[in-house]
């Protein structure tokens, strides 16, 4: 199978919209990569059949295009995220919504995801995440110490805080570990001239700023279904991981593979359409993060035997 490569015009289209600042450190680099979120080789069509059937991703999706894209710096790209140390995900009040909408809803009433992941923006507790990403460290065990260095990047993000249906300002007061407090990264924002000036993110819990909040607008738009997809595809291997963003995203495969499978993990009884009676026997769920055997059959490690490949398995 061919890879999906991006045409010159393609990797010029996301250059431009991303006006050749990092997506993620913010810093410019006019030889950055034009990064993949699905991957390029046949594992990312992997990733796209799987999104695809399991509803995450709308059928005419293609990795070859702007919008599959991401412009990064030579250290994010190939420090980060190639090795598979860190991952873009939906926000986790998104990760959170989608998974509550699987576990009560009645399977013969189930919508494709991506459509129900659209209707989020009728939500208004939900519509300050819309457009918005997260970080993830994968394995922070192997980040002790680590942080992304922001170089001329302009200033640090100034703190935002949550306004009803909008991030706004934060007061001079506002401390950053505050509720409903984070710094918003989004190169459409940086300077044309970014003074010289240095911070930088952290990758490690053991930071005393790592439980900060922030978030990233890409300006390509990314469709929360396909950062979900890219997600999953690492989750066996983070045995360690105390992220928000891992937990529904494992608990959110594990309900779609049951679904599929016409299983009901309420009570474990395979049944699509559940009766009255079943509805008032449920019994309570077991947390997922402890359930090795379902982690195990989420996808299958690579031949390489590295940290940070893995593979789907479908």
């Amino acid at each position: 199978m061919p890879k999906a490569l991006f045409s010159k015009r393609t990797k010029d289209q996301i250059r431009g919209t991303y006006q050749n600042h990092c997506g993620i450190c913010l810093k410019k680099v006019p030889r950055g990569h034009c990064a993949h979120l699905l991957d390029a080789s046949e594992a990312g069509a992997k990733q796209l059949s799987f999104g695809v059937y399991m509803g995450l991703i709308q059928d005419g999706y293609k990795r070859s295009s702007a919008e599959n894209g991401i412009f990064q710096c030579p250290d994010c790209h190939t420090e980060y995220f190639t090795p598979g140390l860190v991952a873009l995900s939906p926000p986790p009040q998104i990760l959170k919504h989608i998974w509550k909408y699987l576990a009560q809803t009645e399977t013969q009433k189930l919508q494709p995801l991506h459509q129900v992941i659209r209707s989020i923006e009728a939500r208004k507790t939900l519509l300050p995440y819309v457009g918005l990403c997260t970080l993830v460290s994968l394995l922070p065990e192997d980040l002790d110490g680590h942080n992304i260095k922001c170089i001329k990047a302009g200033h640090q993000p100034d703190l935002s805080v949550v306004s009803g249906r909008n991030f706004i300002s934060a007061p001079q007061s506002t401390m950053p570990g505050a509720k409903d407090t984070a710094r918003i990264f989004d190169v459409l924002q940086v300077p044309d001239d970014p003074p010289e000036t240095s911070y930088a993110i952290p990758l490690s819990p053991r930071h005393t700023e790592y439980l900060h909040h922030r978030y990233w607008r890409l300006p390509t738009g990314v469709e929360p279904g396909v950062l979900l997809v890219s997600l999953i595809k690492w989750i066996p291997l983070l045995t360690h991981s105390t992220s928000k963003e891992i937990e529904y995203a494992h608990r959110i495969y594990i309900e779609l593979r049951n679904i599929k499978a016409g299983i009901s993990l309420i009570g474990g009884r395979i049944d699509r359409k559940r009766t009255a009676e079943d509805r008032h026997d449920d019994r309570p769920r077991k947390k997922l993060s402890s359930d090795k055997t379902r982690k195990k059959s989420v996808l299958e490690k690579g031949n390489s035997g590295g940290k940070g490949k893995a593979r789907l398995k479908i």
